[in-house]
């Protein structure tokens, strides 16, 4: 009983104690909590505040383009899975849509990839505006996030129907919809961020070719193909432009994880009446192992696209052989088979391929 008793009296002891230590500093401390966020958004306009918006711009993009972490839909599988690179083996109706070419208009897999792509071609203009409002001269960041910005317009104008909007932020962060597109219009707007990447690039080849490439893929979608082939004339047949993931930031390769940790997406194989003979033809270009078993669905079998060895490997955005396939592609358009073949061979050399030729 009397230890009850001393404790009840510690107890209030120490209550009152710590009202006098109250009483004595401003109450409103309590609730001031330090803010965890690095950079405050009326800080994003100093150097730290920059790169931050440069990097999560980049991140949006990455996102938007390969997917994470079994997760989010990237466009680069959607689009494998309409044009018959991929068959679904995962349990998702929404994405079965995309296997059978059937997508309904409330298709949920199908407003998120969409929204992905947008939210990254703004955070890219928004990131490259504001790193060049800043900027006291060139500043390559601008010709990179530009460089991207233009490779959202290329894919939106090659996997949607006409009429996309782009919408905007105000100066005071309001939305500002964005008017419908026609098909041809989104590829014009591929073709002048392009234009306006190769201005900022500052002579840097890495972002030049990014940019040169977004142009001339541009200009081959509206049919002008000799325009095509001058404007990716330049990029070096060994150029490559990668995305980067990494486990730790939670951006992993989307595309290697919805194959092969998820088991959602299996390597096809003569799908449906134009898929081509993926597995049957050993291209070095798109190695793959039999997983042994089915995907997640179990009942699919699962096929491992081995070009991703992991959840930190680099994905192709921009490659130098697309440049050559696009010199192809205007040599067709004028009737100079003999120079489409060239090209063509170009690129299967980069291979080991042996040479095509034509009877």
């Amino acid at each position: 009983r009397m230890r009850t008793q001393l404790r009840r009296a510690a107890s209030v002891a120490l209550f009152g104690a710590l009202l006098v230590g109250v009483s004595s500093c401003n109450i409103d401390e309590l609730l001031e909590v330090q803010d965890p966020d690095i950079v405050l958004p009326a800080n994003l306009n100093t150097p730290t505040g920059l790169a931050t918006l440069r990097s999560g711009a980049v991140g949006d993009f990455v996102t938007a383009y390969t997917g994470g972490a079994g997760v989010n839909d990237g466009v680069v599988i959607m689009t494998g899975m309409f044009t018959d690179e991929y068959y679904h083996s995962g349990t998702f109706t929404t994405r079965r849509e995309f296997d059978r070419r059937d997508v309904e208009d409330d298709n949920g897999t199908a407003t998120g990839v969409f929204q992905r792509l947008q939210r990254a071609r703004q955070s890219l203009e928004t990131a490259a505006s504001a790193i060049q409002d800043a900027a006291a001269g060139p500043d390559e960041r601008v010709g990179e996030l530009l460089g991207l910005a233009a490779v959202t317009y290329n894919l939106f104008g090659e996997a949607y129907c006409s009429g996309v909007p782009f919408s905007n932020l105000d100066e005071g962060g309001n939305l500002v919809p964005g008017q419908p597109n026609t098909t041809e219009e989104v590829f014009q707007l591929a073709a002048t961020t392009a234009d306006a990447a190769a201005a900022a690039a500052n002579g840097v080849s890495t972002y030049t070719y990014l940019a040169a490439l977004q142009k001339g893929r541009a200009l081959l979608n509206l049919g002008q193909y000799s325009q095509a082939a001058g404007a990716v004339a330049s990029v070096p047949t060994d150029y490559v432009f990668q995305t980067t993931h990494s486990i730790d930031n939670g951006q992993e390769n989307g595309i290697y994880a919805f194959n092969a940790v998820f088991e959602r997406w299996s390597l096809a194989n003569l799908e449906g009446t134009n898929g081509l003979a993926y597995r049957d033809l050993n291209d070095p270009r798109v190695p793959w192992t039999d997983a042994g078993h089915n995907g997640f669905d179990e009942v699919t079998p699962l096929y491992i696209v081995e070009k991703y060895p992991g959840r930190e490997a680099p994905a192709d955005v921009a490659t130098g052989t697309e440049a050559r396939l696009i010199e192809a592609e205007a040599a067709l358009a004028s009737g100079d088979a003999a120079t489409m073949l060239s090209k063509i061979n170009e690129v299967r050399a980069m291979y080991g391929l042996a040479a095509v030729s034509y009877t």
